[in-house]
């Protein structure tokens, strides 16, 4: 694409260099540059683009984006483009250099405090099912038909984003299920992006390190909803979903989902067990009998909220009730570990005082001993839900061994502290507590007390294989270390 093209109709101070030359590929890493390709200087927050500029050059950067407030010395045979912004206009410019990509299939959009991950997942299963041609971006991983890519953030920058959707687009990928996080949408990463489906899961307490109270982060998140084009599905057991819904912050039409016959889609006849949990859906056009391969009342509103979005697509009842033999459990999303004794070993994500409520409520359903958790806070985050969650796995479980999560820069005893302020001083009789820093002691541990019937949560981490101490990832992974423990 022509740099004169580029620019159109984007605001710039001025261009030193060629106007009509070619850029062939961009980006803002000054390690990835291609020869004849654009190199955008972004400040971040620890790193500052401008700084490796020279670095892109000798890279072969023929194009390079910086602020206009910033001196930059110029070199002979490279273009500058002078921006005000270079963070603010990015996702102007990728969306143009690569063709609005999103308007090339289906995009559905899914945010909310907890479940995000598990509903893309479980919603690509479903649409495969269906012989559809999809792809996902979330936090686990990002996918391109049965390709797997690593990903960074919830909701990559908009350049990585962009790139992605149009490999996808080249892909003739049919449907996007794409993983919103109140950050893409607050620094507008996605401000191109066109949704045609939006699905609202729940809103907890989390991230009020990023935003300034939670009625910024219920604004944030509704912003989604103001973008979506065709429909949008709610979660209707939540407060927050019936506020959305009171307050109709969207113009397509809705589809309400939920555990109650006030919801337009609904369960009913649940039945729980360790297995899974079957129930009838009741729709308007009429009934699914369904089993769901993974437990929890969680797991059935996430099954809900893919129904809803598929019979808001215009899929036949038919079609919904295979699709939903497709949903597989999601790694590290109530994950169960086989293991060689009468006891179950669950892994999950939850790190939010619901996440773990709703985990722990689903596990106490179907656990006929003591119930034993696991369970940290990350460090550098949101510190008041810390003794929240103390509360929570105190009042909700036998045992509890209070550990490390990811505690980043802060002090791991200082924030076992924090955790300890949500738990009584003298423990209520039956109730046991263990404080062990070292996160591997302490699933074993709770391994080496665990009884016939009895079940170990290990909560936090769920996916994710590494641990980050100081500002170090090193190697860790809960479900890994049940297994080791038990081929020792």
């Amino acid at each position: 694409m022509k740099l004169n093209d580029l620019m159109s109709n984007i605001s710039y101070h001025h261009i030193d260099g060629d106007g009509d030359c070619i850029i062939n590929a961009m980006t803002h890493d000054s390690r990835k540059v291609e020869k004849g390709g654009a190199f955008i200087a972004i400040k971040g927050y620890t790193v500052d683009g401008h700084d490796y500029i020279e670095q892109a050059i000798e890279g072969g950067a023929g194009v390079v984006f910086y602020n206009a407030a910033i001196e930059v010395p110029l070199t002979s045979g490279v273009t500058y483009v002078a921006l005000e912004n270079t963070e603010q206009q990015l996702p102007d410019i990728a969306s143009k250099f690569y063709q609005n990509p999103s308007e090339r299939m289906t995009m559905i959009g899914v945010t909310g405090t907890n479940g995000k991950t598990s509903i893309a997942l479980m919603l690509e299963s479903m649409l495969k099912a269906l012989k559809e041609r999809t792809a996902v971006i979330g936090t686990i991983e990002n996918h391109i038909l049965d390709a797997v890519y690593p990903t960074q953030n919830t909701t990559p920058d908009a350049l990585t984003l962009n790139a992605f959707l149009a490999k996808a687009a080249d892909a003739e990928v049919s449907q996007c299920l794409m993983e919103v996080s109140s950050h893409a949408l607050k620094l507008d990463r996605v401000r191109h992006v066109q949704y045609d489906y939006a699905i609202f899961t729940n809103l907890t307490e989390d991230h009020l390190d990023f935003h300034p109270d939670f009625e910024d982060y219920f604004n944030t998140k509704s912003l989604l909803f103001q973008r979506a084009q065709k429909g949008v599905m709610i979660n209707l057991e939540d407060s927050y979903g019936r506020r959305l819904v009171d307050e109709g912050r969207f113009s397509v039409p809705l589809l309400t989902y939920g555990l109650h016959d006030d919801a337009d889609i609904y369960a009913e006849d649940v039945v729980y067990s360790a297995r899974g949990t079957s129930c009838r859906i009741v729709t308007p056009k009429g009934v699914i009998d369904s089993f769901i391969a993974i437990p929890g009342d969680i797991y059935v509103l996430n099954t809900l909220a893919c129904v809803s979005t598929l019979y808001a697509m215009g899929c036949e009842l038919d079609a919904i009730e295979l699709a939903i033999t497709a949903i597989k459990p999601v790694r590290g999303r109530l994950e169960t570990i086989e293991v060689p004794k009468e006891h179950t070993v669950i892994v999950d994500f939850a790190h939010t005082p619901d996440a773990l409520e709703n985990v722990l409520n689903v596990v106490r359903k179907f656990t006929d001993g003591k119930m034993i958790t696991v369970f940290g806070c990350g460090g550098d985050r949101d510190r008041k839900k810390r003794p929240i969650m103390g509360e929570i796995a105190y009042r909700l479980s036998d045992t509890i061994v209070v550990t490390s999560d990811n505690p980043r820069t802060e002090v791991p005893e200082a924030i076992i502290n924090d955790i300890m302020a949500g738990i009584p001083g003298t423990l209520a009789e039956g109730k046991i507590m263990h404080r062990i820093v070292d996160r591997r002691k302490a699933i074993a541990k709770a391994l080496a007390i665990a009884c016939p019937g009895d079940t170990v949560v290990i909560a936090g981490k769920g996916h994710e294989t590494y641990q980050i101490i100081g500002r170090v990832r090193h190697h860790f992974d809960d479900a890994e270390e049940v297994r080791k423990y038990y081929d020792a």
